[in-house]
């Protein structure tokens, strides 16, 4: 067989993209009974496949979202949780456990899933727009819990909500409210 003719099968086979997904770590300012200090509170809602369980709003990026991940973060916050805000930071990315379906020939690891996780403050202001109507307020539940009650009601995820969590600095967060 001449060289030109010549391919490998990795060079022939169809290699799979991950699936882009954005996260949102949304959190709220809470006063405490002192008026001390404010409490902070994470956005968490139930699982449609588990509906027992929770997990932070998150969904596949859109092809219009392709170059803002954050964006996609602000609709799925608003899509599962009805709650708006303002992208903050990228805290975290990461990538899912498990390999692509589509990689069962190749002898390499690409995952089945990107996650991006993106940190969204949720003001007072915007408290007012989540109560009415939201896209999936039927399909879902959603609590807002302090950090170590959401970091043990999502532990039974492998996709980096528990690391994003632990990154979010609440110090820092507190200290720069208004």
């Amino acid at each position: 067989m001449s060289a030109k003719h010549e391919t490998s099968s990795f060079e022939s086979a169809h290699i799979p993209v991950p699936r882009q997904v954005a996260v949102a770590v949304a959190y709220r300012f809470i006063t405490s009974s002192d008026h001390v200090q404010p409490r902070v509170e994470y956005l968490i809602v139930s699982s449609r496949k588990h509906p027992a369980s929770w997990v932070l709003p998150k969904g596949g990026v859109e092809a219009n979202e392709i170059s803002d991940h954050g964006s996609a973060a602000l609709r799925e916050a608003w899509e599962e949780g009805g709650i708006r805000g303002k992208v903050v930071d990228r805290l975290h990315e990461s990538t899912d456990p498990k390999a692509h379906r589509a990689v069962t020939k190749l002898k390499i690891f690409i995952p089945r899933a990107e996650y991006s996780f993106w940190l969204i403050r949720v003001d007072e202001d915007q408290m007012g727009l989540d109560s009415a109507s939201w896209p999936e307020k039927h399909e879902r539940e959603r609590r807002w819990v302090g950090r170590e009650e959401a970091i043990e009601l999502v532990r039974w995820r492998e996709d980096g909500a528990v690391d994003a969590l632990m990154k979010v600095d609440e110090t820092a967060l507190v200290h720069s409210s208004p």
